[in-house]
């Protein structure tokens, strides 16, 4: 919350600075060329403070988001045949790429969050499933399972346009049972 606070007053203190700077660029010409710096200088910090704290977040999310796609397509149909090797190293990638999706859910920022609702993005739902798919890693489970799971992956992180309309509803309905 106070990073929330400390956002509101920097945008206030900024637009009154430039209130103040763009009504004094029309008093007078010297002045007016100050204030065209201080107001140059000002849109650049601006930027560079925008762009570090709301854009690095959302890009580390998309980054997330893409890994965690590319893990669960490579990993979800790892069963009981799969080597000691190949289905620890499963359970680890999904488990990681879960805790991290965790991680991100309840650490990051509201305008981060608020992306993430804009976007259709469920980083909770998609951090659950993927634990899921780390639980069936060398268990007996049907290939129906281990699809539905999938699905569900496709579904948390609003990557689904491969499915029809028809699995799109049957899969949230499955999750929203299995909340």
């Amino acid at each position: 919350m106070p990073y929330a606070i400390r956002l509101v007053f920097l945008f206030v203190s900024a637009t009154f600075l430039g209130a103040v700077v763009a009504t004094a660029a029309h008093s007078d010409r010297v002045l007016g060329k100050i204030a065209t710096f201080v107001l140059s200088a000002f849109i650049g910090i601006a930027a560079w403070i925008v762009s570090n704290f709301l854009g690095n977040p959302i890009l580390k999310i998309r980054n997330t988001r893409q890994e965690a796609i590319r893990i669960a397509e490579r990993n979800a149909n790892v069963g009981i045949q799969a080597s000691d090797d190949r289905a620890r190293a499963a359970r680890e990638n999904l488990g990681n790429i879960g805790a991290e999706l965790r991680a991100h859910t309840r650490a990051a920022s509201q305008l981060v969050r608020l992306y993430c609702h804009l976007c259709g993005y469920d980083l909770e739902g998609a951090s659950r499933a993927m634990y899921g798919l780390a639980d069936m890693v060398g268990a007996p489970y049907g290939d129906a399972t281990h699809q539905n799971t999938l699905d569900g992956v496709y579904i948390c992180l609003n990557a689904y346009s491969h499915l029809t309309p028809e699995r799109v509803a049957e899969v949230r309905e499955m999750i929203a049972t299995a909340r």
